[in-house]
């Protein structure tokens, strides 16, 4: 009784978890779908007019991704605010697509959101970070303080961005750390800097 009583068991146990495997699966079909319809966002002619924002918030992360790619790519800027809810994204990757598309758009409102993730995220999203304020006008104080880091590749990243921003830094901040910068023992860094 006893020995069959724990057959039941481990064969419940096993089904138990090929349902939760199945139930974790994204829907195949579904995913096809939305994946054309973000492609259609690509030639503007095709796409319905309010599609991408409702693919930003699918509860696919592949579809999410491919549409906050979309969404930088083709100069979205008028869903800035979508875009920067996907920052909170809970997929790595849609949040550092967020970071790039948003510094793609250039618009100043992801300034201090791109800040934000480039000083408390975690290492590939603080690099994301630091690409997107690369582009966006920004003062550079995030990139400033990524370039005084003892993170080589953060440092390199923040100095490739600064050389962007020059015109928008000022100046008693940027020559210090000019001066800091050219002292780098990592080649990388000392590549950016110059």
């Amino acid at each position: 009784m006893a020995q069959r009583t724990a057959s039941v068991t481990i064969t419940a146990a096993i089904l138990a978890a090929l349902l939760a495997a199945v139930a974790c699966v994204p829907d195949a079909a579904r995913r096809d779908a939305d994946l054309a319809a973000i492609a259609r966002w690509q030639d503007r002619r095709l796409a319905p007019r309010d599609s991408l924002t409702a693919l930003l918030a699918s509860a696919d992360a592949h579809v999410r991704l491919a549409a906050v790619r979309a969404a930088g790519l083709i100069g979205r800027n008028d869903i800035v605010d979508e875009l920067l809810a996907t920052l909170g994204d809970a997929s790595p990757s849609v949040c550092g697509e967020a970071c790039f598309a948003l510094g793609i758009l250039g618009d100043t409102l992801a300034v201090p959101a791109l800040e934000a993730v480039s000083r408390a995220g975690k290492p590939a999203l603080r690099l994301a970070a630091l690409r997107g304020l690369a582009q966006v006008p920004n003062r550079g104080a995030a990139l400033l303080d990524a370039a005084a880091t003892g993170d080589p590749e953060a440092a390199a990243a923040a100095w490739d961005g600064l050389r962007n921003q020059v015109d928008n830094v000022p100046r008693d901040a940027l020559l210090p750390a000019l001066q800091a910068g050219l002292t780098a023992a990592e080649p990388e860094v000392l590549w950016q800097v110059l």
